[in-house]
């Protein structure tokens, strides 16, 4: 993946002489990082030949949460020069820089850092937007149709961040990205034009799993820039409808409907073999068929939620159940077409596109409770999707808004952007929706 330097003038916080007015630029742009960025500190003027100690680095976000050297995988470029990973996790908003000096001064300084999602809207244009912190938004980038397809496709995003995929219905194909403002595409992988693609996912080790009527298919990780087109290996799992992965990327959650000749399953795949191994099937008891099904699973793997929409149901599968809690959505809370998963490893959120608002669902010792849902009406259009960040970011989309919930989902906030949602009429219409972690 081909690195993005930036640089920012940071307070020389040092004593020494002759430490002056230092400087630390950004390319491109100004001091702005994104979740998964590969930066560089680099000091153009002002360090008085003193080596900057790629042991000190420090970015503290803006809700004080420290991330050292490590975590950033700080790696020494020269003595003027470190590199470093914006890490996955990290709040948005105003946070700081700092870096010491093998002489003694010490540079700090405030940088935003963004978290950003990706929308392929109907027409198949990936928009590229950033949360910027204190629930809003902006636009950061966008592909037009065509790049990746067109027409309506699913949008992945995983690998620590750092690799979106996306797929266009009605070519049967498959395509990779490095996340960047340049978004360039992978040439194309035709899966079938028989094959109907129903789900898609990018595990956080860069595993990309593709669930169609014809089984899983699986890519491996990437390792050029742009990537090159995938090679996938079809997972004979039978007719696959949605797909879920635990944040460790070691398991993954395949819903298989076998139609009337079976009941409605859940395979699950050993994502540390190459390729995964179906290891063990869960079965529900609702019949195969005519089900709208979407799954989730919790950030310890313990849990997964399975969801029907049409008929309004829930099934849990806890830690170490083979079979499942099954239960019926509270009236008024009807019609699911999307669940993520929360951090905290309890709670779910469920979009109903029938009765126009979000579930949540809290898991606890093997049974799920649905508290107070959230009215989505004010928004425009009816939900589509629904996808969380490990920071605790839930995002809503609907035909033609984009909906935040922030501070551990006690504010909600309808996205204001410049160009897209603009025309809530004739203008573009959200089909799916990933986000950084």
């Amino acid at each position: 993946m081909s690195q993005r330097r930036w640089a920012v003038g940071l307070l020389c916080l040092g004593l020494a002489a002759g430490c002056g007015d230092p400087e630390l630029t950004f390319f491109p742009g100004a001091g702005v990082l994104y979740v998964a960025q590969q930066a560089s500190i680099l000091v153009t003027s002002g360090g008085d030949g003193s080596d900057l100690v790629e042991s000190s680095l420090k970015l503290v976000d803006g809700e004080g949460t420290a991330f050292g050297a490590q975590e950033l995988q700080a790696t020494e470029v020269s003595g003027d020069e470190t590199q470093f990973v914006v890490p996955a996790g990290i709040a948005t908003g105003k946070g700081t820089l700092s870096v010491e000096t093998s002489k003694g001064p010490s540079f700090s300084g405030e940088v935003g850092i963004n978290r950003l999602m990706a929308m392929r809207d109907l027409s198949g244009k990936i928009w590229l937007l950033a949360l910027t912190g204190s629930g809003a938004g902006a636009q950061f980038a966008e592909a037009k149709a065509g790049n990746f397809g067109t027409g309506f496709g699913q949008v992945a995003i995983g690998y620590e961040g750092r690799l979106l995929a996306t797929t266009s219905r009605s070519s049967g194909e498959l395509f990779l990205a490095w996340v960047d403002p340049g978004l360039k595409p992978s040439t194309p992988h035709t899966i079938s034009t028989t094959e109907t693609i129903n789900d898609l996912l990018v595990t956080p080790n860069g595993v990309t799993l593709v669930a169609t009527s014809g089984g899983v298919y699986y890519a491996p990780a990437p390792t050029q820039d742009p990537p090159v087109e995938p090679t996938l290996t079809l997972l004979n799992v039978g007719e696959t409808v949605a797909l879920a992965a635990d944040p460790a990327g070691g398991k993954a959650a395949a819903v298989v409907d076998p139609g009337s000749s079976g009941n409605v399953a859940l395979t699950i795949l050993d994502l540390t073999m190459s390729p995964p191994l179906a290891v063990q099937t869960l079965s529900t008891t609702w019949s195969g068929g005519g089900h709208a099904l979407s799954v989730a699973m919790s950030s310890d793997g313990k849990s997964i939620v399975l969801v029907d929409g049409t008929d309004d149901k829930l099934a849990l599968f806890g830690d170490g159940q083979t079979t499942p809690t099954e239960q019926s959505f509270p009236s008024g809370e009807s019609g699911a077409v999307a669940i993520a998963a929360a951090p905290d490893g309890s709670t779910f959120y469920v979009a109903n596109k029938t009765s126009g608002n979000l579930s949540k669902v809290t898991v606890s010792a093997g049974a799920a409770t649905f508290d107070s849902p959230l009215d989505l009406t004010s928004g425009s259009g009816a939900p589509v999707d629904v996808r969380a960040s490990t920071s605790d970011e839930v995002v809503v989309l609907l035909e033609h808004d984009l909906v935040l919930l922030y501070d551990a989902g006690a504010k909600a906030n309808t996205l204001k952007l410049t160009n897209l949602f603009a025309d809530k009429v004739n203008g573009e219409v959200g089909g799916s929706l990933a986000i950084q972690p």
